[in-house]
């Protein structure tokens, strides 16, 4: 399937992989690249209270701790857990677990 428009959600999840890629050759700044493009489209596409966008906040909360912006993290990492926590999802989700551990590792 070829996506032509990048407004697509689907658009949005290529970038995520790719930032994902990234992220584990730890390459932070290319990573960051992709996830922000990533977050711009989910955010106009799926709305900020959505289980896919929350991930992607997450996503960027632990590409900023790894460049040692700490300020930046733990505001993503805020709004993260805000947006899971509204949508019901139990702790238990991935992208939860994946929150509250950054969450603790930044207190």
């Amino acid at each position: 399937m070829c996506i032509r428009d990048r407004s697509h959600p689907e658009y949005a999840t290529t970038l995520s992989t790719v930032g994902h890629i990234y992220f584990n050759l730890n390459e932070y700044q290319k990573a960051l690249e992709y996830y922000n493009k990533c977050e711009e489209i989910q955010k106009k596409v799926l709305g900020e209270f959505n289980a896919d966008y929350a991930s992607t906040l997450d996503s960027l909360a632990w590409i900023h701790f790894k460049l040692s912006d700490l300020a930046q993290s733990k505001d993503l990492n805020q709004r993260s857990i805000e947006v899971l926590k509204s949508l019901g999802l139990s702790d238990e989700n991935p992208s939860f677990k994946s929150a509250k551990e950054l969450n603790k590792q930044l207190a």
